[in-house]
C-alpha cells in the first residue's frame, strides 16, 4: 500500500509545473475575493473588482473542462464520449453565469466549481484522470470555493 510518503520523490516536472500554475491560479481568485471583501461598498474599484473575480472564475471554470478534454483523448476507460461531452459543459454554461445579479452569481460559481472538483475527484478513483490530479483538484477547489463564498459575502 502506497501511503504518498514518497509522492514528492515521484512527481514529475510536469505535475510540478501543473501544480505551480494552478496553485497561483488560484491564488488571483484568492487575492481579487480578499481585497473585494475588504473595500467599502463605495470604493471606486468595487465594481471592477466584482467584474474582474466574476469573469476570471468563469474563464479558469471553462478551463476545466478543457483539461477534461485532455484527458478524455487519453482514451483511459471507455467514458471519453462522455466526458467530452460533459468537459464542454463549463465552457457554454459558465458565461451564463455572468448575467446571474450578484451576489447569487459568485454562489452559482462556488458551486460550479465544487461539482467540477467532486467530478475530477471521483475520476480520479475511477481511473480516468490521474490520482495526482484528483488530489490536486480537490485541494484547490476547496481554496477556491472558500474564495468565491468569501466574495458572494461581500456582495450581499
Amino acid at each position: 500500500m502506497d501511503d504518498g510518503s514518497t509522492e514528492i520523490e515521484q512527481q514529475t516536472p510536469v505535475m510540478r509545473t501543473a501544480r505551480g500554475v494552478a496553485i497561483g491560479a488560484s491564488a488571483g481568485m484568492v487575492l481579487l475575493s480578499l481585497w473585494l471583501f475588504s473595500i467599502p461598498q463605495d470604493h471606486p474599484w468595487r465594481v471592477a473588482t466584482i467584474t474582474l473575480l466574476s469573469l476570471y472564475s468563469v474563464v479558469i471554470l471553462s478551463f476545466l473542462g478543457g483539461v477534461r478534454w485532455a484527458f478524455a483523448f487519453q482514451g483511459r476507460d471507455g467514458r471519453e464520449r462522455r466526458d467530452l461531452i460533459i468537459g464542454a459543459l463549463p465552457a457554454v454554461v459558465a458565461p451564463c453565469i455572468l448575467f446571474i445579479a450578484m451576489p447569487a452569481a459568485f454562489a452559482v460559481l462556488a458551486a460550479a466549481f465544487a461539482a467540477m472538483g467532486a467530478w475530477d475527484s471521483l475520476a480520479s478513483f475511477s481511473g480516468s484522470v490521474p490520482a495526482w490530479y484528483g488530489r490536486l483538484r480537490m485541494q484547490l477547489t476547496g481554496v477556491i470555493v472558500l474564495a468565491l463564498m468569501l466574495a458572494f459575502i461581500a456582495t450581499s
